[in-house]
C-alpha cells in the first residue's frame, strides 16, 4: 500500500473509530462504576458528566493521532477536510480537559 491510499485510509477510519472509543469508554466507565465498591459521594448528574467528559476525550484519541501524524507528514493535511467534525470533537475535549485542569484546586 502506498503512502497516500495508507494516508486515506487512516482518514476514512477515525470517524468510526471515534465512535467505537466513546462507545468503549461509556461501557467501561459504566462496569467499573458497577463493580465499584465505593459508596458513591457524587449525584448522578455530576457521575454522568464525568463520564460523558471521559468518552469525549476517548473519541478524542483518533484525531489527536491523525494530528500528530500530519504534524510530521503535512502531505496529509489536505486531506484531513473530511474530518471537520471529528477534530472540532477533539478540540472540545482538550479544551474541556485543559479549562478543568487549570480551575482545579491544588
Amino acid at each position: 500500500m502506498e503512502a497516500a491510499q495508507a494516508h486515506s485510509v487512516l482518514v476514512a477510519y477515525v470517524p468510526q473509530a471515534s465512535g467505537a472509543c466513546i462507545i468503549a469508554a461509556l461501557i467501561i466507565g459504566l462496569i467499573v462504576r458497577i463493580r465499584s465498591k465505593t459508596p458513591a459521594t457524587r449525584t448522578l448528574v455530576e457521575e454522568a458528566g464525568t463520564e460523558l467528559l471521559r468518552a469525549i476525550a476517548a473519541g478524542a484519541v483518533p484525531s489527536a493521532v491523525v494530528l500528530i501524524i500530519a504534524g510530521i507528514r503535512p502531505s496529509i493535511i489536505p486531506d484531513l477536510t473530511a474530518l471537520n467534525v471529528p477534530i472540532a470533537a477533539a478540540g472540545v475535549a482538550l479544551l474541556i480537559v485543559s479549562v478543568r485542569t487549570a480551575l482545579k484546586p491544588s
